[in-house]
């Protein structure tokens, strides 16, 4: 990264922006500052010759023309008249005292502060009043204000161009950083690109949009890796689970080639059978994508957890009857969620079947669905053999399925469907041991988050 590509970052464009817009500000509120201070000097200045003039009139009230002349004389002393002039001008324009060298002739009696050059090219704020037939000028050097305007002047440059170097200075320092973060993201993308999805961008300083955006990069790198860590794991129990029964119904289809017609028809049943079991295979992987793949809230709707426990029980009595096994239903709270209600009960379905396919005869089996701590609980647990923990979060996944039951038909697909289903309605998937049971058991739990007014229309 070069420092062209800072320049064209988007903190610097916008911290050029804001010293144009500083500079065009500082102007204006710099000559508005100007002509407010110099107004504000020139209106005390006036003030103090507008006073010293009634000065020397309520003077010459008192002691008349000589002593006015006498008190300007002594104005004329330099340790008096620093920056003060005043002149006393008889009727036929010969000065009487003073030492203002302004001609008389351009004074002239005005109400108003008038500024006028001295022969030497100095300039005095004057002010003039009518001593009966004599004319008193009364003056001071502008000279201070002058100096005074000019400094205002500098200082407002120098603050000018401080601000601005401040600014451009701010503007490269962030986008400096900006480009380093930018960059972070960048190789931890082209990383990715090249096969390598361990890469991520990392924990980055700072609560702005791009700190936002490069964790919300790392969730999506990591919900990739997991997703392709699945993919690559589904690839490979789909062809180790598949293995088999193409293979059988291979060899049943060979048999039925030579076989004797009596044979004939019950080894292709037997063939068509495994390739059943595939398409169910598949037909439920569709499914955990589907489910996986949908999103939003569009096709959620209120559903009665309680009436969809009724519904789905009804149909598993023969099931447990074949094996002896016995069942209640223990609804303690009417519930309801927002939810996909066809998803909901074939979760339902599975949690069931497995609990009448993995326990043994006799077992028995309790459905429950309770509120706490603003949660619902849908619960199908077993007094069966149960679920080791340190093996809970493995059969979760799809695929997967425990030693013991490599002997009894299945995909190991049950649990990963009610996993993607509960994802898919922001539940979460608990597995415990039974409480109740003499045995392990096992407790599969389904955490919904209720909303309170859901509840109260129940």
């Amino acid at each position: 990264m070069g420092h062209g590509d800072i320049a064209r970052g988007s903190a610097f464009r916008s911290a050029t922006l804001s010293v144009v817009i500083v500079a065009l500000s500082v102007t204006v509120a710099g000559a508005f500052c100007y002509v407010i201070v110099r107004h504000a000097l020139y209106s005390a200045l006036e003030a103090q010759l507008v006073e010293e003039a009634i000065l020397f009139r309520d003077l010459y009230n008192e002691g008349g023309i000589a002593a006015v002349r006498n008190a300007v004389q002594r104005l004329e002393e330099p340790e008096i008249g620093v920056h003060r002039e005043v002149e006393l001008i008889d009727p036929s324009g010969a000065r009487l005292a003073g030492t203002l060298n302004v001609a008389p002739a351009i004074i002239g009696v005005s109400r108003t502060l008038q500024v006028l050059p001295d022969r030497m090219g100095r300039e005095y704020a004057l002010r003039s009043i009518l001593l009966d037939s004599s004319m008193l000028v009364v003056g001071r050097s502008v000279a201070p204000i002058r100096a005074t305007l000019r400094q205002l002047v500098v200082a407002l440059i120098v603050a000018s161009g401080l601000i601005i170097l401040t600014v451009i200075a701010t503007g490269w320092v962030l986008s400096k950083r900006s480009f380093d973060k930018l960059g972070r993201i960048s190789r931890a993308l082209e990383r990715v690109s090249h096969g390598d999805l361990a890469a991520r961008t990392g924990p980055m300083r700072g609560d702005g949009q791009i700190e936002a955006i490069s964790a919300l990069i790392d969730q999506s790198l990591e919900r990739l890796s997991t997703m392709v860590e699945v993919s690559q794991n589904t690839i490979r129990a789909v062809a180790h689970d598949l293995r088999s029964p193409l293979n059988r119904a291979a060899i049943r289809l060979e048999e039925a080639a030579g076989a004797p017609p009596a044979e004939r028809e019950e080894l292709i049943a037997s063939a068509l059978e495994e390739l059943h079991r595939v398409g169910r295979i598949f037909d439920t992987v569709l499914r955990i994508s589907a489910i996986e793949a949908s999103s939003g809230q569009a096709t959620l709707k209120p559903v009665d957890l309680a009436a969809l426990i009724d519904n789905v029980v009804g149909l598993f009595e023969a099931d447990f009857a074949a094996r002896g096994q016995t069942f209640a239903v223990a609804i303690a709270d009417r519930v309801r969620v927002e939810g996909d209600e066809q998803a909901l009960q074939q979760m339902l379905v599975n949690l069931l079947s497995n609990a009448n396919k993995h326990t043994p005869e006799g077992a028995h089996i309790v459905v429950g669905l309770r509120r706490e701590n603003g949660a619902a609980w849908l619960t199908v647990c077993d007094n069966g053999p149960g679920i080791a923990a340190e093996e809970r979060a493995d059969v979760l996944k799809p695929f997967v399925r425990l030693d013991r039951s490599r002997s009894r038909e299945g995909s190991g697909l049950g649990l990963a469907l009610v996993q993607a289903v509960a994802t898919r309605h922001g539940a979460s998937v608990v597995l415990s041991d039974n409480p109740q049971g003499n045995s392990p058991g096992l407790c599969v739990g389904v955490r919904f988050q209720t909303p309170d007014e859901l509840q109260e229309n129940l």
